[in-house]
């Protein structure tokens, strides 16, 4: 009868390497060349080389070979005792990976503080602890509600979400293995083919959860397992009758089948129509070819591609893949930060820099933790366990917020505009006299030009001419900018940045991650946050849409008002459109045309509103240029056209679309974008106006097209947002009145949309 034992396992000092497979018994080098492949994907993919979009399938990889070596460890060693010895096997996980993984996170906490201003640090805080205790990846669920918004890519942690998959798994495959092994009494193929069932429904589950939420697809334990259990369905047949497989398997059959799996996995690394969920699933079954082709293949007589796997130096690297997993993302992140570096040169760096350390982890750290696996007892084994978890939670309770929390200067002072290299405050040139802006209010004399700028700026504020001869319905009259700035040297105002760096509270039950934000919903009654009977309003839009959802819903809830919002980061509200550069996964964009599509076609009728409420990033500005995707009832030579002539012809489509009988449509002009991070300067700065700047050329080139539209057509409007955004405009400000404004470069802060609601309100013009 199967057992789980606490016995005293006696082995050799390498009784595992790099990837837990056990060296007792065969070993095959060539899958150490395999995993080399795929960690150094990765990094290519990490580096920005164009040619390797899909180089996060590494990562696949890794899960399959894990799957497979996990699992005969825990078959033969039961074969061979009769018993699983749990407390010797998470002993063993705990000497494998936790020192290295505690080295990297720490030493990644270290060098992240050298480049990150205060709030950044502050921000991943929560990323590192989620990392060292193995839930990066569910966190980064969390926070991927946002993905196309401000991106989760920047945290130095991103990359320990894979780990976190794969030591869940280790943590509850071995009592699972019980339950197959008592399968597996009975009948060998009976188990192989419960688990070949529970693979493929992991596959078709992932793929459903992908077509609703790409990103909880991609980072959950769920939705990957599958790729894990295709590893152990090639165990369990191995270790069922490994004489007879490889029988079975000549060896140009083998080298065959190990081709066809590289090539496989080299096709699914490169650039071609595929989303992350689909390439894995590629990624999953090349690996197991490769797997079956090497360790079904004639002993003694491997194959051309399998001796090119187990040539030294690729073993030798293979042998290095985890501590240069570990290590490689951090140096991204920080030599983008101090250096502007191509692709190619950027993957050439990380790689030897991560491999070198990589390999002083493997002599310093992990060799020497790892020979104790050899002369363990069961005491040793508990007390093992006992001190990894004591360790881990010292280290992601105590250490690294301790680390990621130190006062010290960023060598990166580009977010701090208000400083010089060292870091004294230098004198700005001020706007001018006092001069009336748009809302009517006055612009204090000595208020900051943009730091760097010349002394004299003529910011381009040519009056936009609408066809139209009655004034348009809540349009604001274009903000009067002197004309130039005369040159003056003075210091900062005096207004010292705030411990609380202006955050407020507001009413959460509106923010932006509330109604049906980056998803595509079936039935727009998911999308309402409040349900009244009076005016009907829809907010469409991106991330700037999103974040204008506290003060509309604020007023429907007043006013007895219902309220809709459907907004999708990085998606324009246009039919057809997409941001070339903001979305840069191809199944982003495929879910941004999948919501539009879903709006356009059914969800719009469904909830018939009274006044429909457009908002996005301005799509002139680079990075945010847009394209032509459409994919049904498009004009023919949309695709034809680029720049404003294509903005003006989708824009055109898509208020033909939105017309109705008593309804209005009402754009919201896109807003002044600032030349950097707004918190981050803030974070790191010790007076307000050090993270100013003057709006230069205004208004973005799109808003005189849509105003041009608003005289064309009687249900349609247009809003300056200008001085709602920047009340000295041309100056913009990043706390006002004690509150923040902006919490980056161009999206509004939530706590400052709920202070300017009702002006907002007014100029859109809903009802009271």
């Amino acid at each position: 009868m199967s057992t789980v034992g606490f016995r005293c396992v006696s082995a050799s000092p390498t009784e595992t390497d790099v990837a837990g497979a056990p060296r007792s018994g065969e070993r095959w080098a060539a899958l150490d060349g395999l995993r080399a492949i795929a960690v150094y994907l990765v990094v290519a993919f990490h580096a920005g080389l164009g040619r390797f979009e899909g180089g996060f399938i590494g990562v696949d990889v890794f899960f399959v070979l894990s799957g497979f070596l996990i699992t005969r460890l825990l078959i033969e060693e039961h074969d061979g005792h009769d018993s699983i010895d749990l407390f010797g096997f998470y002993a063993r996980r705990a000497r494998r990976l936790l020192p290295a993984a505690w080295l990297a996170i720490v030493g990644t906490s270290a060098m992240y503080v050298l480049v990150a201003t205060p709030f950044e640090r502050a921000s991943v805080v929560r990323d590192a602890r989620s990392a060292i205790f193995y839930v990066a990846n569910w966190n980064f669920i969390e926070r991927s509600e946002d993905y196309f918004g401000e991106s989760i890519e920047s945290s130095p942690f991103l990359h320990l979400w894979s780990l976190a998959v794969e030591e869940q798994f280790y943590l509850v495959w071995p009592l699972c293995v019980l339950a197959v092994i008592a399968v597996r009494r009975r009948s060998h193929g009976a188990a192989s083919t419960v688990v070949g069932i529970l693979a493929m429904v992991g596959a078709v589950y992932a793929v459903r959860v992908a077509d609703g939420n790409l990103l909880r697809a991609y980072y959950g334990t769920d939705t990957r397992v599958y790729q894990l259990l295709v590893g152990a369905v090639i165990a369990l047949v191995w270790t069922a009758s490994p004489s007879r497989l490889v029988e079975a398997m000549s060896r140009r059959s083998a080298g065959l089948v190990v081709t066809i799996g590289l090539l496989g996995v080299a096709a699914s690394a490169i650039t071609f129509d595929l989303d992350p969920v689909d390439r894995g699933l590629v990624a999953a079954i090349a690996t197991g070819s490769v797997i079956v082709g090497v360790v079904a293949g004639p002993t003694g007589m491997p194959s051309f591609a399998e001796r090119i796997l187990a040539t030294p130096p690729m073993v030798w690297l293979g042998r290095r893949s985890y501590a240069t997993y570990l290590w490689h993302w951090p140096f991204v992140i920080v030599l983008q930060r101090i250096f502007v570096i191509g692709p190619r040169l950027m993957f050439v760096i990380v790689t030897l820099a991560a491999t070198a350390v990589a390999h002083l982890s493997m002599d310093l750290v992990e060799r020497p933790v790892r020979r104790r696996s050899g002369r363990a007892d069961r005491r040793e084994d508990i007390f093992t366990v006992a001190t990894a978890v004591a360790t881990t939670a010292l280290v992601g309770i105590v250490i690294v917020a301790a680390i990621l929390r130190v006062d010290v200067a960023p060598l990166e002072r580009a977010d701090r505009p208000g400083s010089t290299e060292d870091g004294a405050v230098i004198a700005v040139a001020p706007v001018g006299t006092d001069v009336t802006n748009a809302a009517g209010s006055s612009i204090p004399a000595g208020t900051v030009a943009e730091v760097g700028a010349p002394a004299t700026t003529t910011p381009s504020t040519a009056p936009v001419v609408s066809d139209t001869t009655e004034p348009t319905v809540g349009a604001r009259p274009e903000p009067v900018v002197p004309e130039s700035v005369p040159a003056r040297t003075e210091e900062l105002l005096s207004i010292p940045v705030p411990a609380d760096l202006g955050a407020v509270e507001f009413e959460a039950d509106y923010s932006a991650q509330l109604g049906c934000p980056n998803k595509v919903p079936d039935d727009i009654g998911r999308c309402v946050l409040v349900d009244g009977e009076g005016e009907r309003v829809l907010l469409v839009g991106d991330s700037h849409a999103a974040r204008l959802k506290v003060a509309l819903a604020e007023h429907a809830a007043a006013t007895g008002g219902t309220f809709a919002a459907l907004t999708m980061n990085g998606c324009p509200w246009q039919d057809g459109l997409l941001y070339v550069d903001a979305l840069p996964l191809e199944a982003a964009k495929q879910f941004c045309r999948d919501q539009r599509d879903a709006l356009y076609d059914d969800l719009l009728d469904q909830f018939d509103p009274d006044v429909v409420v457009l908002a996005a990033h301005d799509q002139t500005t680079e990075g945010f240029a847009v394209e032509a995707r459409p994919e049904r009832s498009m004009p023919t030579d949309l695709t034809d056209l680029t720049g404003l002539s294509l903005i003006d012809a989708a824009t055109r489509h898509t208020l033909d679309q939105l017309a109705a009988p008593g309804r209005r449509v009402v754009i919201l002009e896109p807003l002044p974008n600032s030349p950097f991070h707004a918190v981050n300067c803030l974070s790191a700065a010790e007076f307000v106006d050090e993270c100013s700047f003057v709006v230069g050329a205004w208004p973005h080139l799109e808003t005189p097209t849509f105003r041009q539209l608003a005289g064309e057509r009687p249900d349609l409007t247009t809003v300056d947002m200008t001085t709602l955004a920047c009340p000295n405009f041309p100056t913009c400000r990043p706390i006002v009145d004690g509150i923040q404004v902006r919490t980056d470069a161009d999206h509004l802060y939530e706590g400052w949309v709920q202070r300017i609601g009702p002006d907002l309100v007014r100029l859109i013009g809903l009802t009271d």
